[in-house]
């Protein structure tokens, strides 16, 4: 009799707890008027705090990501994106795509860009949002809302290369979601008993599948489940580990070639990344505090912080890693007090974190350990913690107090994000920010004294590089700049002794060779200058200005030949250059080669469409192959762009002579010889005049 009675309770309970996890489903995934309205919220403040941004230019590294991605131009990009891994700066070939299909929307104007980077960071919110409210987590809205909000992510809102973050963020959250709908959240249900669930778990792979795609740092979300599932359901069942260890094996596969690819393709080796298994374990435990800081008193924050000094026989710094390692250790002692949910919201961010923390040489480390873009997604157990612990502890004073503190808490840290966001408006703004919180930053004033290179303000580049090779004096780079400086002021002496001291601080640095190669063809030290070329290019065969600056020197030396196959080196590593491809051009012109030419020059046009030059180049080529009727529309076309070109004008008559059009260039070459006599070309002038006379006379007879 009492086995029967507990047998029924049980079945009670049971049917009670799935009728609770069937409400939970359908509380996930259905939406009210009510939470149509909290949705909307979310998404009108993400768009209203990030206003700034969205007029922003493109930064650091948005150039290599669009600008001068030559996978984004045209259809064979798409397959090169999937099937060529170093073709794109990482191998996140669902990013390169959208990015491709972006580009072919709305080309280089930033406001497409910046608005698809906000509206992902919305929508991922409000998944969050529904996915804490089927976890049953207290303040799930306003968790949703301060991770919208939070100013620690405007780095990776607001930067459009941290498209990578941002959309594999919102694939997480979607696997994350699905998997939940799937999962049975009360350990009386057994997995995969309602058949209708299965579309959830497939649906979690997909989503899991394109957050890997988009960046492997998601590669941890098989056990963030776990985690989830442990939590929930109190253990862990062999079922559990059928459902997510193949996620799990495809995470890690997936992390491994990305680490590799860090390595080899995008750099990060050398002696920046050379820490012992210790001095990691050190950089771990401050940078898990660090980023908990931030979270927690997000001030201060910028692009570039310093780059800690690490030491293992410094006995403070072990105080990071330990005083972690305590606070894990306490929350698995006390879990029966606390109960689960904070061992599994700091194990989550630890373990979300774990990619950036050191054990794995990522590139940026060359300038510092830690980066708010780093903890995008870690930051979620931090918050969800903090938010959850506030509502309960809030949970009895009255619905007013609460509100009020709730609004107070999304103001400041919307004026926070708000002011972070303005940081990320320019290139200027941006280091100029980092400068004024961190004045020993090298990386910052080496940037700077580039825009100034770039404007043409030369002296105030050499004293930003000036200041940068004091603050980094092993670094080769600053003291290659201001060689290159003088070399194009044509202070050759100069030019060279800071080249030599660029090459005497890294011998394995090829810019400072290129450079070389250069200062001694000028001097006409042809066997010095040859040498330092050959080395820029056996130290860095990708390097694309070595192949061509080399090409352009044999050109010179007239070993057309040579020139040709150096410079198609140069365009096939970097395939949006017009300037390489006129270049290739021209050399292919002297050794007959004029249909390649031909080719080269309007390939050229299509990437510099308003530069009359270009235009000029592929007219000439058209008219030596004989297709006059074409040339004469390109000369238009670039006397269209600029009509002042006295010489494009005589090209373009000359072309109507040659097909007896004499009325016509007799015309073209008047309007010339005016132009000619308002410059004051007194040469031009008479050169001219003898052709007028020319063709009069050809038309004459």
């Amino acid at each position: 009799m009492g086995r029967q009675s507990s047998r029924k309770r049980s079945l009670a309970v049971s049917r009670q707890t799935g009728s609770s996890t069937k409400q939970r489903v359908k509380d996930s995934t259905s939406w009210t008027s009510a939470d149509l309205y909290w949705g909307l919220l979310i998404l009108g403040c993400v768009l209203l705090v990030y206003v700034p941004a969205l007029g922003g230019e493109f930064i650091w590294d948005d150039d290599i990501y669009i600008i001068n991605s030559d996978v984004l131009r045209d259809l064979d990009g798409l397959r090169r994106i999937w099937l060529e891994p170093t073709s794109i700066p990482q191998y996140y070939p669902l990013v390169h795509t959208i990015f491709w299909l972006e580009y072919q929307a709305w080309g280089l104007e930033t406001l497409g860009y910046h608005l698809v980077n906000v509206v992902l960071h919305g929508i991922s919110a409000l998944v969050l949002w529904r996915v804490l409210l089927r976890l049953g987590v207290p303040g799930a809205w306003l968790a949703a809302a301060v991770f919208a909000l939070h100013p620690v992510h405007v780095e990776s809102v607001a930067w459009i290369t941290e498209r990578k973050n941002v959309l594999s963020g919102f694939f997480y959250l979607w696997a994350v979601w699905a998997y939940l709908c799937f999962l049975p959240i009360d350990r009386f249900e057994a997995i995969g008993s309602r058949r209708d669930s299965f579309r959830y778990y497939w649906l979690a792979w997909l989503a899991f599948i394109a957050a890997l795609l988009s960046k492997t740092v998601t590669a941890s979300l098989p056990a963030a489940l776990l985690l989830i599932t442990w939590w929930k359901r109190r253990s862990i069942q062999w079922r559990d580990a059928v459902c997510l260890g193949p996620m799990l094996v495809v995470g890690i596969v997936m992390g491994l070639t990305t680490a590799y690819l860090e390595k080899v393709h995008v750099g990060a080796q050398g002696v920046d990344w050379s820490l012992s298994f210790v001095e990691r374990f050190l950089v771990a435990g401050r940078a898990l505090w660090f980023y908990a800081g931030k979270l927690m008193w997000p001030m201060q924050l910028t692009f570039i912080y310093p780059r800690w000094q690490v030491s293992d026989g410094l006995w403070w710094q072990y105080l990071f890693p330990l005083a972690a390692v305590l606070v894990i250790a306490s929350l698995i002692a006390f879990r029966a007090r606390l109960g689960r949910a904070p061992l599994v919201a700091v194990l989550f961010f630890v373990i979300t974190l774990f990619p950036a923390l050191g054990f794995v040489d990522v590139y940026p480390f060359r300038y510092s350990f830690v980066a708010d873009h780093f903890q995008y997604l870690g930051s979620l157990g931090i918050i969800v913690l903090g938010v959850g612990v506030a509502t309960n502890f809030v949970s009895k004073w009255t619905i007013g107090v609460r509100t009020s503190i709730a609004i107070v808490v999304l103001s400041v840290i919307s004026i926070l994000t708000w002011q972070q966001a303005k940081v990320y408006t320019s290139l200027e703004s941006l280091w100029q920010d980092i400068i004024v919180k961190d004045p020993s930053s090298w990386m910052a004033y080496n940037n700077l004294a580039g825009l100034r290179m770039d404007a043409g303000r030369l002296d105030e580049a050499i004293r930003y590089y000036e200041r940068t090779s004091e603050l980094k004096p092993d670094h080769p780079n600053a003291p290659n700049n201001i060689g290159q400086i003088h070399l194009l002021r044509d202070e050759i002496d100069e030019a060279e002794r800071w080249l030599l001291r660029a090459v005497q601080i890294d011998s394995d640095f090829a810019p400072p060779h290129v450079n070389l190669g250069l200062v001694y063809s000028k001097q006409g030290h042809s066997e010095l200058a040859e040498k330092h070329f050959r080395a820029a290019i056996a130290i860095r065969a990708g390097y694309h200005l070595a192949h061509y600056q080399w090409g352009l020197y044999l050109m010179r030396a007239g070993r057309i030949d040579e020139a040709v196959r150096s410079l198609e080196t140069a365009v096939a590593l970097n395939r949006i250059d017009p300037i390489y491809r006129t270049q290739l051009a021209i050399a292919m012109t002297r050794i007959g080669k004029g249909e390649q030419a031909l080719e080269h020059f309007g390939v050229a046009v299509q990437y510099a469409p308003d530069d009359f030059a270009m235009h000029y180049n592929l007219a000439l080529s058209l008219r030596n192959l004989g297709r006059t009727e074409e040339a004469i529309v390109v000369f238009e076309t670039a006397l269209q762009i600029d009509p002042t070109k006295v010489e494009v004008r005589m090209a373009l008559a000359e072309t109507h002579a040659t097909r007896e059009d004499l009325d016509k260039a007799i015309e073209v070459a008047t309007f010339a010889l005016d132009l000619a006599k308002q410059a004051g070309q007194t040469e031009l002038v008479v050169n001219i005049q003898q052709r007028l006379a020319a063709y009069e006379r050809r038309r004459g007879s």
